[in-house]
């Protein structure tokens, strides 16, 4: 995964990484008010400058495949 320019990411309110200042936090662009959200707080008041998709879960990476 790399960072990506925020004008590159999806607007449909899924969580992901977001870089606000020099810190990653999760949050995600809220649709209703149309702008960017830190998890722990609804507004950034900080201008976002890239994201990244969220990592899949331990339990995600150690699942095997089912076979057809």
């Amino acid at each position: 995964m790399k960072w990506q320019p925020i004008a590159n990411a999806p607007v449909d309110g899924r969580m992901m990484l977001l870089w606000i200042g020099n810190r990653a936090y999760i949050g995600n662009y809220n649709v209703a008010r149309q702008f960017w959200c830190k998890e722990e707080f609804p507004y950034t008041g900080a201008s976002v400058t890239y994201w990244m998709p969220l990592p899949s879960s331990p339990e995600d990476q150690t699942k095997k495949p089912k076979r057809a």
